[in-house]
């Protein structure tokens, strides 16, 4: 979540000051503003710091796959030494 947070930041940062003021200079309110303007020109920094989130989180997965964890358990465990399964697991299967 910090990788997809500071990527958004950064490129919301990234949208130059002119495009506000200009938006905001013919009318638009501030919600158009972010809405129309802002977020479409930093949807791609957004969409990137998200699949790197995404990339990160996975390949911390993996090795969890191969160390021996049970792949997809569909029970709840009912106590400490029934076999469970974590939730990277989850969202990688």
């Amino acid at each position: 979540l910090p990788i997809i947070i500071i990527a958004s930041r950064a490129s919301l940062r990234a949208v130059p000051p002119s495009i506000r003021e200009a938006a905001l200079g013919i009318g638009a309110s501030k919600v158009q503003t972010v809405f129309h303007h802002v977020l479409p020109l930093a949807m791609p920094g957004i969409m990137t710091g998200t699949i790197l989130g995404m990339a990160h989180a996975l390949g911390e997965t993996a090795p969890l796959l191969m160390i021996g964890m049970v792949a997809f358990i569909v029970d709840i465990p009912g106590g400490f030494t029934d076999p469970a399964t974590i939730l990277p697991v989850q969202i990688f299967m």
